[in-house]
């Protein structure tokens, strides 16, 4: 885990998974989808939480969840969250190969962007297991996996 702490790692909001676009993308699709002003969001990777501290902000009747392996990360995030004052967001340091769903019961959104890209297989598949076990009925997934060549912008 030393080198994944040594290795910074941009981290900011991303769009496509800001919650009222995921349930009304849901909704697109025929989904009854959980009210994004009051639900629980996991985000697996999420490096300092710049991507769910915004939506923590703007949704305080809503509870985020953030995962990363990197400590670095995590204590920047959370210095973050408590210069903010935020009290429903939380960010842990886990490994997602080994991280037991039954610690951080059910979600009603998860957003799992860009690190299904990179991890080994058996991490993936480990990913969606976790979906499995942490998704409400009506919950959704949000995978992002990074291609070429529009990802190619991201390497100059």
């Amino acid at each position: 885990m030393t080198s994944y702490n040594a290795i910074p790692y941009e981290s900011l909001p991303i769009s496509y998974t800001y919650v009222p676009f995921l349930a009304a993308l849901g909704r697109l699709y025929g989904l009854e989808t959980p009210d994004p002003s009051a639900c629980r969001v996991l985000e697996l990777g999420c490096a300092e939480g710049s991507n769910i501290v915004p939506m923590a902000y703007y949704f305080p009747n809503s509870e985020f969840v953030g995962i990363d392996l990197s400590e670095v990360q995590i204590a920047s995030g959370q210095a973050h969250i408590d210069a903010l004052e935020l009290s429903n967001i939380t960010l842990y340091v886990d490994d997602l190969a080994q991280m037991r769903a039954s610690d951080y019961g059910k979600f009603d959104y998860i957003i799992v962007h860009g690190v299904f890209s990179w991890v080994p297989p058996a991490v993936q598949q480990r990913i969606l297991q976790l979906g499995k076990a942490l998704l409400t009925e009506q919950g959704m997934m949000y995978i992002s996996y990074n291609t070429y060549p529009g990802w190619h912008q991201h390497m100059v």
